[in-house]
C-alpha cells in the first residue's frame, strides 16, 4: 500500500509542475508593468526587493520544511505566489507591484527544496534513487516546453483581449495544485529532528549557520570558483536576460503576439540545455565548457545589445541556451564534490551568493538602461561578464592543469 503511495507521489508532483507552468502573465509581464507605469529603473528596485526577501528567508523556511511537513510548507508557497499575480491586476503604481513581489519572494522561499526533497525521499522509499536526475530533467523539460506553449496563447490573448487578461488567467491552475499538494502522501523522515521550542531558527543560529558555510567554501578555491561562477551566471540569466529581454522586442519591431512564440524557443532551448549539460561535461569536461559559455555569452549579449532588427533576438536566445547549461553542471559539481553533511548549508550559500549577485547587477543594469535606454543595460551586461571572463581566465593560470579536481570535503561540526 506505501508503495503505491510514493508512486502516486512522483505522479501527483509532474501534475502540480505542469499547472504551476499555467502563468500566461509571463510573457508580457514587463510590458504590463510599463503600462501601469513602472520605469526600467523601478523594475530594478522591485527584483532588488525580491532578492532581499529571498535571502532573508532561504534558511528559515528551509528549516520550516524540514521541522513541519514540506507538503504543507510547499502548499503555503503555492498559495502565496497566487497573490503575485492577483494583486498585478489592481496594482497602478510602484507600491502595489512591491507587494505583489514580497508575496512572490515569500512563496519562492517557501517552495525553494520542497518538491525535490518529496521526490527524493520518495524514490528512496521505492529504492529508486538512482532515477533523481533523470526525473529531475523530465521535469524541467515539462515545464519549460508547458511554460512555452503557454507563453504563446499569452502572447496572443494579451494581443487580443488586453493585458490584463492574462493575470486572470493565471490564477486558474492554483487552487487545483493547492488541492493536489495536500493530497501527497509526505514519506517518514530519515533523520531526527531536535525538539526545540520554536520552529524558526534565532538569529545567532542563523548567522553561526551562514559563518560555518562560508569558512567550509574557504578550504576549497575551486569550490568557491564555482558557486560564484553559477551566481553571476544566474543573476544575468535569470535576473536580467529572462526578465527583462522583452523590453528589447518592441524597440526592434517585434509585435506583442509574437512574444508567445519567442517565448517558447527560450522555453524550449532551455530545456534541452539541461538534457546536453551531462553529455557535454562528459565529451569536454568543466574547465573548457565554462570558458565558453563566458566567452559566447558575453559575444551574445554584447550583440543583442546593439540589435537593430527583429531577427537578431537570436542573439538573446543564443546566450539564454548557452547560460542555461551552466545549472545542472555547477549543481552536479558541488553535490559530486561534498558529503551529505553540506549540502543545505551549500545550498543555502550558493542561494545567497546568487541572490546578492542579483542585487548588483541589477542596480547596474537599471541604472544605466533608464540613464540612457535599455540597450545600455544589455551593454553592461556584457561589459560584467567580460570583466568576469578576464577575471575567471586568470584563475586558470593560477591554478594551472588542476582543473577543477577538488578532494571531497570532510564532516563539519553541526549547529547546537
Amino acid at each position: 500500500m506505501e508503495k503505491k503511495k510514493y508512486e502516486s507521489n512522483i505522479k501527483k508532483i509532474f501534475v502540480i509542475m505542469f499547472l504551476k507552468s499555467l502563468i500566461f502573465a509571463y510573457v508580457i509581464e514587463r510590458i504590463f508593468a510599463m503600462e501601469r507605469g513602472i520605469t526600467v529603473l523601478q523594475m530594478q528596485y522591485i527584483l532588488i526587493i525580491f532578492s532581499i526577501v529571498s535571502i532573508i528567508l532561504e534558511i528559515p523556511c528551509g528549516v520550516l520544511a524540514d521541522k513541519w511537513k514540506r507538503k504543507y510548507v510547499w502548499t503555503l508557497g503555492i498559495f502565496f505566489s497566487f497573490f503575485e499575480f492577483f494583486i498585478c491586476i489592481f496594482a497602478y503604481n510602484f507600491k502595489m507591484f512591491v507587494l505583489a513581489f514580497i508575496l512572490a519572494a515569500i512563496g519562492s522561499s517557501l517552495k525553494s527544496g520542497t518538491w525535490d526533497s518529496i521526490l527524493y525521499e520518495s524514490l528512496n522509499k521505492l529504492e529508486r534513487k538512482d532515477e533523481y536526475e533523470k526525473l529531475r530533467g523530465y521535469i524541467k523539460f515539462l515545464d519549460y516546453t508547458s511554460s512555452g506553449i503557454v507563453g504563446i496563447f499569452g502572447g496572443y490573448i494579451a494581443y487580443r483581449y488586453g493585458l490584463v487578461t492574462n493575470y486572470w488567467l493565471s490564477l486558474i491552475a492554483t487552487p487545483f495544485a493547492i488541492l493536489i499538494c495536500l493530497s501527497i502522501y509526505e514519506p517518514n523522515k530519515r533523520r531526527k529532528i531536535r525538539k526545540e521550542k520554536s520552529i524558526i531558527l534565532n538569529g545567532s543560529q542563523i548567522f553561526r549557520w551562514i559563518k560555518e558555510a562560508i569558512s567550509v567554501i574557504k578550504k576549497s578555491e575551486n569550490l568557491f570558483r564555482v558557486i560564484f561562477y553559477s551566481g553571476i551566471i544566474g543573476a544575468i540569466l535569470y535576473g536580467q536576460l529572462h526578465e527583462m529581454g522583452s523590453l528589447i522586442f518592441k524597440e526592434i519591431g517585434i509585435p506583442i503576439y509574437m512574444f508567445g512564440y519567442i517565448g517558447f524557443v527560450i522555453t524550449l532551448l532551455g530545456g534541452l540545455s539541461g538534457v546536453l549539460s551531462a553529455k557535454l561535461k562528459i565529451k569536454f569536461g568543466y574547465k573548457t565548457i565554462f570558458r565558453s559559455i563566458l566567452i559566447l555569452s558575453t559575444i551574445s549579449i554584447f550583440m543583442f545589445s546593439n540589435a537593430k532588427y527583429s531577427w537578431e533576438v537570436v542573439y538573446l536566445m543564443i546566450a539564454i541556451f548557452l547560460m542555461e547549461l551552466v545549472s545542472p553542471l555547477t549543481s552536479g559539481y558541488i553535490h559530486n564534490h561534498i558529503t551529505d553533511d553540506y549540502r543545505a548549508t551549500i545550498s543555502s550559500v550558493e542561494a545567497f551568493i546568487m541572490n546578492g549577485l542579483t542585487i548588483v547587477v541589477g542596480l547596474a543594469f537599471g541604472y544605466f538602461a533608464n540613464k540612457s535606454s535599455v540597450f545600455e543595460g544589455f551593454l553592461i551586461l556584457s561589459i560584467i561578464l567580460c570583466l568576469y571572463t578576464v577575471i575567471f581566465f586568470i584563475q586558470d593560470i593560477r591554478v594551472g592543469n588542476g582543473g577543477f579536481k577538488i578532494k571531497k570535503l570532510v564532516k563539519i561540526t553541526k549547529i547546537k
